[in-house]
């Protein structure tokens, strides 16, 4: 199952054989699809959302039980760091580091699991989110990234 506000692409799925809704992903739209997933993915959309809220609640409500959500987006804490200027442009309605988007995942019912860099877009991380109640189990990574993201305040900033 393939959700994409892209109608050419949208189109290039559907002639792959799969089933595509050609519309913005949200928790509304998330309510008219009745199957549940073990594995979501989002990479490199997170950062053009103006709901980000709606977005997270949908995937909340597609997960199955103990299913997989991989969120895939530019760091904004490697992007300060290295002076990554190029990725701030008009199309990014936001620019996430962890602490907040971890609060995010618990009012929306879901817990990280797993954090990882990645090396595209100047460095990005994946998270993987699982529902709050599921079976699985959280490793330290959220922890020390948090801890990291401690120092990055107005002061900090002002002394660079």
């Amino acid at each position: 199952m393939n959700i994409d506000p892209s109608e050419n692409l949208a189109k290039v799925c559907e002639a792959k054989g799969i089933k595509t809704l050609n519309d913005f992903f949200s928790y509304e739209i998330a309510q008219t699809v009745t199957e549940k997933y073990d594995i979501i993915t989002s990479t490199n959309v997170f950062q053009h959302l103006k709901d980000i809220a709606s977005f997270v609640k949908g995937v909340e409500f597609l997960l199955s039980e103990d299913g997989i959500w991989i969120l895939e987006f530019p760091y904004r804490i490697h992007s300060m760091e290295t002076n990554q200027f190029d990725q701030v442009y008009h199309e990014h309605m936001y620019y996430h580091s962890v602490t907040p988007l971890n609060k995010l995942m618990n009012q929306c019912g879901l817990k990280v699991i797993n954090i990882t860099e990645q090396n595209i877009h100047g460095g990005s991380l994946r998270m993987i989110m699982a529902k709050k109640d599921s079976n699985l189990v959280s490793d330290d990574t959220l922890e020390t990234f948090i801890n990291s993201e401690k120092k990055y305040t107005l002061e900090y900033h002002k002394n660079r």
